[in-house]
């Protein structure tokens, strides 16, 4: 899988020079006896250099560089409805370098017809997912559901910190911009297995956090910490996944409270992700103070320091201290 930010390029297939192009019909032109009293050889030359003139290349879209790479990942438009089986067996996707992007929306269309073939399909074959094209305030979809289903790049709007984001980071935080996928989902793989989760989490203390975007002092700053389990299961309920402490005051402070979820569904480690937010206790609506986002395969058990992102997207002094134990099983 590849990191939000990650794309694909357009194949533009080489074309030659005006002038190349003429030399090449002058050179390939079958050669006439000679006349002395006429000048028309000099008329063909003519005639074939006005012409290398009048021809310019057609405008591509996109830069020959970025095109070069296309002879590795290239875009094809998808076949749609014209097969019966257009995902597996449509001569378009069965083209070893071909990437298809759909919006949101269309691969929740196509998901609904072919939900078994896409995930064939992508088990060989690169897939893109973008936002849907009115999402105005430049909001995200979950990125999980099209990550589990085996899309490999999934772009998102950077505009905005919100769970989209959040998870992309937990997904790619320290990998370099690319992350295996978990068994199950290459080639040649038999279906993934799904596990159960128990996970307990002691949520200690914080230092440093950060305040809401629209606070400027801690004076009125009452945080809890809000834990939710990303998993595969679309039917979790919230009360499975859903945990929070109680508020506190002030941007140092401690809880010292519990937190645990109890054998829950859909787990694939690589998959599951455990979101950490911080909000502000207040009248309505909590603003959200800070969060952080970790991969399951990648929560280490015993004492940890989580640090905090403030709502904005960037790293802060903030750290949360607690104790984990886990059991995937």
């Amino acid at each position: 899988m590849n990191r939000a930010d990650g794309g694909k390029a357009k194949y533009v297939a080489p074309e030659k020079a005006p002038v190349e192009a003429v030399l090449a019909r002058a050179s390939s032109a079958p050669l006439k006896p000679r006349d002395d009293s006429s000048d028309s050889s000099d008329s063909e030359l003519e005639a074939l250099a006005t012409q290398a003139k009048q021809k310019k290349p057609k405008k591509s879209k996109v830069i020959r560089p970025l095109a070069r790479l296309g002879a590795y990942c290239s875009s094809h438009h998808f076949p749609g409805n014209t097969h019966p089986e257009p995902f597996t067996r449509h001569p378009t996707s069965l083209i070893a370098n071909h990437v298809y992007s759909f919006s949101e929306k269309m691969f929740a269309k196509y998901h609904e017809a072919y939900a078994a073939a896409i995930f064939e399909h992508n088990k060989k074959y690169l897939m893109r997912v973008y936002p849907f094209g009115l999402r105005f305030s430049s909001s995200n979809a979950d990125p999980t559901e099209f990550w589990k289903r085996g899309a490999q790049l999934v772009a998102l709007n950077w505009q905005k910190c919100d769970e989209g984001m959040m998870l992309n980071e937990g997904m790619f935080a320290g990998e370099g911009g690319y992350v295996l996928k978990p068994p199950g989902f290459r080639p040649g793989d038999a279906p993934p297995v799904f596990h159960k989760l128990d996970l307990t989490i002691d949520v200690i203390a914080a230092s440093n956090m950060p305040l809401p975007e629209d606070d400027d002092t801690a004076r009125g700053f009452e945080p809890y910490v809000k834990i939710e389990v990303h998993t595969t299961n679309e039917n979790a309920r919230p009360s499975d996944v859903k945990r929070k402490t109680k508020a506190k005051r002030g941007i140092d402070c401690v809880w010292d409270t519990t937190l645990e979820f109890k054998a829950v569904d859909g787990i694939i480690e690589k998959l599951t992700f455990v979101r950490f937010k911080v909000h502000d206790s207040e009248l309505g609506r909590d603003d959200l103070a800070a969060w952080a986002c970790v991969r399951l395969d990648r929560l280490q058990q015993g004492f940890r320091l989580v640090r905090l992102f403030d709502n904005e997207g960037r790293p802060s002094k903030g750290v949360i201290l607690v104790k984990v134990s886990k059991s995937v099983y």
